[in-house]
């Protein structure tokens, strides 16, 4: 499945105020049109979404997303990830779809063994790794630290408010959609 901020589907479409104007149906066949642009396959539908989200500007906040099936035709690979690529690959063929996933790294798992055979001891200064107090200097933790997180309850509020509030919007501009 993709997905394409509003936000960066009305710089395509400057005549356009707002994102509301974006996801009114009324505007489906100029907005279905940017994103078959990009690579959706708007035949198999495109639904909006509320969410806290980054648009291609890097820009954070709360708006609405389009989302929708991906078009495996190959003129649209310079709009994809190579995860999107290994998505797609699986579409048409399963197996294939599999294999790069294989390929892409998913299962192997890196393992020094030099540090699982040390066990409880205290391991021996070796050129090759930093001393734990070097990584200590360099930021690392030993992940016991506790951390505050009160500004992450205030802004989870005022996010899921917007949300809420964003989403009634949606039904009542969408109704019957």
């Amino acid at each position: 499945m993709r997905s394409l901020s509003v936000r960066d589907i009305l710089k395509a479409l400057p005549h356009f105020k707002n994102e509301i104007d974006i996801i009114n149906p009324a505007n489906d066949v100029e907005v279905f049109a940017v994103l078959d642009a990009v690579g959706f396959d708007s035949r198999q539908g495109i639904k909006y979404i509320v969410a806290n989200h980054r648009d291609m500007a890097k820009q954070d906040g709360v708006g609405y997303i389009a989302t929708g099936e991906y078009n495996p035709d190959r003129k649209f690979n310079k709009f994809i990830t190579v995860e999107d690529m290994i998505v797609i690959a699986g579409m048409t063929d399963i197996s294939l779809g599999k294999e790069l996933a294989l390929l892409s790294g998913k299962k192997f798992v890196y393992k020094n063994e030099d540090e699982y055979d040390i066990g409880p001891k205290k391991r021996k200064p070796d050129p090759r790794y930093y001393s734990d107090e070097q990584l200590l200097e360099m930021g690392f933790t030993e992940g016991n630290d506790e951390e505050e997180y009160d500004d992450v309850d205030n802004s989870y509020e005022a996010i899921t408010a917007q949300i809420e509030t964003l989403q009634g919007v949606l039904d009542v501009v969408r109704k019957g959609v």
